[in-house]
This record gives C-alpha cells, sequence and structure tokens, in this order.
C-alpha cells in the first residue's frame, strides 16, 4: 500500500513538472535503472575482485562491443521467467487451482499478475534491445508508446488490490 502514494506523486510531479526534458524520458530512466542491476552487481563484485588483486576488468558495455553482451541475459532470462509464470499462473487460476482449499483467492492472482507485469514493463525496453541487436532488426521495431496514463494506472490498480485484499482478507471487514 506504501508503493500507491509513491507512484501516484511520481506521476503527478513528472506531469506538471516544466522542464526540457520529454516526460517519457523521466519515466523510461526508472527502467533504465531498474535494468542495469545485474550490471551494477556485477561491477561492485569486480571492483572488490580488481582492490584484492589489482587486475581491472576488462568488460565492455554492448554498444563499445558491437554487438550482444552475456550481461544481458540475467534480464532476458528473468523477463521470460516471469512473463512465463504469469502464465502459468493465469492457467492454474482459470484450470480450477482458486477452488482448492489450499488457495490463497482471487486478489492474490491478480496482485500477482500486477506484479509480474510491472517487473516485466521495467525490463522489457533493455530485453527489447538485446533482441533487437541480436536478430539486426531495426531499432524502431518492437517500439512500445509509455505515456502517464500508464504510469497513473498501475497506482489505481495496486490501489484497488490493496483494498481488495484487505477486504477478503478472513476476521476482517471494510467496515469494522
Amino acid at each position: 500500500m506504501a508503493l500507491v502514494p509513491k507512484i501516484v506523486a511520481q506521476s503527478i510531479l513528472s506531469a506538471l513538472s516544466n522542464r526540457t526534458v520529454d516526460n517519457d524520458d523521466v519515466l523510461r530512466s526508472q527502467q533504465t535503472w531498474f535494468s542495469y542491476a545485474f550490471v551494477h552487481v556485477m561491477a561492485v563484485f569486480e571492483t572488490i575482485y580488481w582492490k584484492f588483486t589489482g587486475k581491472e576488468a576488462t568488460w565492455a558495455n554492448t554498444g563499445a562491443l558491437g554487438g550482444n553482451s552475456i550481461m544481458e541475459l540475467p534480464n532476458l532470462i528473468v523477463f521470460m521467467v516471469v512473463v512465463f509464470g504469469m502464465l502459468w499462473d493465469s492457467v492454474r487460476f482459470f484450470a480450477g487451482y482458486n477452488t482448492a482449499a489450499t488457495t490463497h483467492g482471487t486478489p492474490l492472482f491478480f496482485a500477482s499478475l500486477y506484479l509480474g507485469g510491472f517487473l516485466a514493463n521495467q525490463l522489457w525496453p533493455m530485453v527489447r534491445m538485446s533482441v533487437q541487436t541480436y536478430f539486426g532488426w531495426s531499432h524502431k521495431s518492437l517500439t512500445d508508446q509509455g505515456n502517464i496514463v500508464g504510469s497513473f494506472s498501475l497506482a489505481c490498480m495496486l490501489f484497488i488490490l490493496c483494498i481488495w485484499v484487505y477486504v477478503e482478507s478472513p476476521n476482517r471487514s471494510i467496515f469494522g
């Protein structure tokens, strides 16, 4: 529930600010930061290695290499696992798993789809570029058109899910 005010404030402030940077660029910077998490972790370990051994790292970014890099694989693997997990979650839900006594209910199904979709959305730009580079496609292919409505709708959906989970929880009622 604490994520809702953050997303709403980020969306509103980003839309209201007067600057020369396009709104889409501000929203995409979050995706870039998220997508480079694996590279940042690797850089920390390589810095420790360099400190102990005195040998500097010999890796470069994808653009400098002129092609794909092995460091793009974690994002691709996580993206594929998340998308597969969302599909598998949907199959299990609609195949009757929700009727079992051990289920956590419909709200958890939609919450897991939401969080999986959020994670896939954050990784998609980097995965898209990796796939385009690997297959030699134009960088204008597979382009998504982002806007403030998508970001704001994520916050609204998260708010609805939080209320839904609270109401559906055992021994709780919204009225008392």
